[in-house]
């Protein structure tokens, strides 16, 4: 009977069975609730990866990435894996690479495996992650207007300096892919800017005649400048028949007193010929002053559409583009110098064109027939006007100081014009072509679609 009743109070007691079956469940309940954990974890690293891949999508995206692409892509996302202290060696990467219209696109896919903590539990030891990301870069169409300052001051190794790096500065944007949609202009400027005969049709012809001496060997004639008026500092077209004519001092035979630059330095406009450009360049020669004003002014014109059908080059067919088509427009301006005073021959002044005694009486009798149109105060003034009309009208500005005095005017104006801080080049040593280098890059740069 003993042994009955303890078989009978065994089968009746439930104690301990809260415990077993607790132990029973435990584990699948430890790997659930953990899964959430390797969930968040999983959440976590995609986003993680996604901004790895997708960098490595734009590095590879570099119009003039010659790499491998898929080598390229793989060592820029194992890089960027490591700095994010994820298993390089855990991901998959596939890459495609297609040549389309004026650019290229690139496709990627990748697959990280991640380890579980909790989820192994379950049999469950890693998770996929899968990234995608593409890019898409385009050759957009550009226009430029390279202002270049040829003043007395930049006479010597600047001068030279000035044209190897505008010359290679030709060559790094015009490259084959590239050259059908790059169209560009080069201002040279000094007393002023020899606009050409793409202007005539705004001189006021009754100036002609009136604004010269009466001592020209060739008879008188327009030379290519003109007087702009306060108004102009814009990317705005002349009226026909509205602008004055810009006075001769003399015939000098050397140009030294000349306030207009010689035809060698006469603008050239709306161009993709990579040999007229930088010939054009080959033939610039020093001039006077530092007309910084209407160096910017006709390099904006040069880029507004307002003068599509004035302005004539090999390019003129489609540009200058209206803004906010889809059309970058840069403004590259590069000085040495601090911007100068104007100044013109007295009304009715007899200069004549003597050059004996190395130039005394030459110079004397500018001296007593000329005066000041206006200062250097309203040259900066002007060029501050044409640099905010052109940054409000979406132009990105480019400025290159050089060698110029720190903290001077000049360096103030300049770097105020840029479109940002970055755009601003100090150039303190006669290494121009770094600037030059840097905004060929700038505008080579990629624009890329995630």
């Amino acid at each position: 009977m003993g042994l009955l009743r303890s078989l009978k109070a065994f089968g009746n007691s439930q104690r301990g069975n809260v415990a077993m079956m607790t132990a029973l469940v435990a584990v699948p309940l430890l790997g659930l609730l953990g899964g959430a954990v390797d969930m968040v974890r999983m959440n976590q690293m995609r986003s993680e990866i996604q901004g790895v891949v997708d960098a490595g999508v734009l590095a590879i995206s570099e119009i003039n990435n010659n790499n491998d692409p898929k080598t390229t892509v793989e060592q820029f996302i194992k890089a960027g894996l490591r700095q994010s202290k994820l298993d390089p060696e855990a991901i998959d990467i596939d890459v495609t690479v297609a040549e389309v219209l004026n650019g290229k696109t690139v496709d990627v896919t990748a697959n990280y495996e991640m380890k579980t903590f909790f989820l192994g539990m379950l049999g469950m030891n890693k998770m996929d992650i899968k990234i995608a990301s593409s890019g898409t870069q385009t050759y957009s169409d550009i226009e430029i207007a390279l202002v270049l300052d040829i003043s007395g001051s930049m006479n010597g190794t600047k001068f030279t300096n000035m044209q190897q790096a505008g010359k290679d500065f030709i060559d790094a944007v015009l490259t084959d892919k590239m050259k059908a949609q790059t169209t560009i202009s080069i201002i040279p400027f000094s007393s002023n800017v020899n606009v050409g005969d793409d202007f005539w049709e705004f001189v006021k012809k009754s100036t002609v005649d009136n604004n010269h001496d009466t001592n020209f060997s060739d008879g008188h004639k327009w030379d290519g400048c003109v007087e702009w008026t306060a108004t102009l500092f814009n990317d705005k077209k002349p009226s026909a028949n509205s602008l004055e004519v810009m006075p001769r001092f003399t015939d000098d035979p050397d140009a030294s007193l000349r306030h207009c630059p010689e035809s060698n330095n006469e603008a050239l406009y709306l161009s993709n010929t990579k040999k007229d450009l930088k010939d054009k360049i080959d033939d610039l020669t020093i001039s006077r002053n530092t007309s910084l004003d209407v160096g910017a002014l006709v390099g904006l014109k040069a880029l507004s559409p307002e003068m599509k059908a004035h302005l004539k080059g090999d390019q003129q067919a489609k540009h200058p583009a209206a803004y906010n088509s889809g059309v970058m427009k840069a403004l590259i301006i590069m000085t040495d110098g601090e911007a100068t005073a104007h100044n013109r021959p007295n009304a009715g002044c007899d200069v004549l064109g003597f050059w004996e005694w190395s130039n005394s009486l030459y110079k004397w009798l500018w001296k007593d027939c000329s005066y000041q149109k206006y200062g250097a105060s309203k040259n900066r003034s002007n060029f501050t006007a044409v640099c905010n009309d052109a940054k409000a009208k979406g132009v990105i500005v480019y400025t290159i100081g050089f060698q110029i005095n720190k903290g001077g005017n000049s360096d103030q104006i300049m770097s105020d014009c840029a479109s940002s801080v970055s755009q601003y080049y100090y150039i303190e040593d006669t290494n121009i072509g770094a600037a030059f280098k840097s905004i060929a890059a700038s505008i080579n740069g990629v624009r890329l679609t995630l």
